[in-house]
């Protein structure tokens, strides 16, 4: 399964393994814009998750089910992976993304219960689950995290259930720890902390930015000796 973060120090750094079940994944041709990671699905590469040159982040993760979260269609209403493409496709400005989601339903897609996390460096963050609901983050709060255990769940009965609690308890136990001079390689020693070499869900592909840098760093295959860059312009 997977992991993502949210850290506030001098410089923000958002950050995330994707584990996976196969290689289908891979990265779009380069763009001065976004730093787009896209999923080969009934024959078109669809964006999974990436990065705006703003820094705001947008993916998905697996979450346990959540039977008002079903997928439909209906006015305003769209699943979680047209959700992301808008996001990154056709990105709102950060100032508008509360009152998109204001104004709009998100579910899951077909077969399948997805949360996801919109992280903005210098403003709201979400985590939006659906069927269960938003959970807005103060621009304020130093980090936030998401696994595969529901966040909402969580923050009405202050107790973790569900997929990935281990991993969600790690990284939330590493950022605790972190400092104002946190650093990229400070990010990706909290990833290797909860990749996965699982064969069914093994960590295919991690990455950490640094707004500061406007700059992915990421590597394959938890290989974290082997960091590629990824350089933005604003």
């Amino acid at each position: 399964m997977c992991t993502s973060f949210l850290f506030r120090g001098k410089d923000t750094f958002i950050a995330m393994n994707y584990d996976n079940q196969g290689k289908n994944l891979k990265l779009a041709p380069y763009r001065e814009d976004r730093f787009l990671v896209t999923l080969h699905s009934l024959g078109k590469d669809r964006p999974l998750f990436g990065i705006r040159n703003d820094g705001v982040m947008v993916n998905q993760q697996v979450v346990d089910d959540c039977e008002k979260g079903k997928f439909r269609m209906g006015l305003r209403t769209m699943d979680t992976s047209t959700f992301i493409g808008k996001m990154l496709l056709k990105p709102k400005s950060v100032k508008d993304i509360d009152r998109y989601l204001q104004k709009h339903r998100i579910v899951n897609p077909p077969k399948i219960s997805l949360h996801v996390m919109v992280a903005c460096p210098n403003q709201m963050s979400y985590i939006i689950e659906p069927g269960r609901g938003i959970i807005p983050f103060s621009e304020k709060e130093q980090y936030v995290v998401m696994s595969n255990c529901p966040v909402s769940d969580f923050k009405k009965n202050g107790e973790w259930n569900g997929m990935g609690v281990d991993r969600q308890l790690k990284a939330e136990e590493e950022l605790a720890k972190g400092t104002e001079d946190f650093t990229v390689q400070d990010a990706f020693s909290v990833l290797k902390k909860v990749h996965q070499t699982d064969e069914r869900w093994g960590t295919e592909f991690s990455f950490v930015y640094s707004y500061n840098e406007n700059t992915v760093y990421y590597c394959y295959d938890h290989q974290f000796d082997q960091i590629h860059q990824y350089k933005m312009k604003r």
